[in-house]
């Protein structure tokens, strides 16, 4: 199964997530720190049947309906899949805001951009610690 990031331009081979392999009593609450964002793409393949579907359809969508001088937003953006498939379909006038509550999420999104080489603009992703 293809990934969501597959095919861009400098992207790596995906890390293979093992962020649960290894025993821990208790185990601690699920957070979108490093550690996830690192196995990110992996572990959504995994576990989100038809994700590479979804986030193509992220891209004919926005491409289909946005209007010239408009905004596209990508609330919870991840390491930024679905912002660069926005951008892909989108003109010069048209503009993606990506937006996450995970610092490492943000972190992994601020550096697609520069691997991306599409018209439409986009604002510096950003953190929101209230966002849920």
């Amino acid at each position: 199964m293809r990934s969501g990031l597959a095919g861009l331009e400098g992207s790596t081979k995906m890390k293979k997530d093992t962020v649960y392999s290894i025993y821990d009593d208790p185990v601690d609450a699920f957070k979108f720190d490093a550690r996830v964002a690192d196995v990110f793409e992996n572990m959504i393949s995994r576990s989100v049947p038809g994700y590479p579907l979804v986030l193509r359809m992220i891209g004919v969508l926005a491409g289909r309906y946005a209007r010239d001088d408009t905004n596209c937003y990508d609330p919870g953006c991840f390491p930024g899949a679905s912002t660069l498939k926005m951008r892909n379909r989108l003109s010069r006038s048209r503009h993606v805001i990506a937006m996450d509550n995970s610092p490492a999420m943000v972190e992994r999104c601020r550096a697609n951009p520069a691997r991306d080489h599409s018209e439409a603009t986009v604002d510096e992703p950003t953190h929101d610690q209230n966002a849920r």
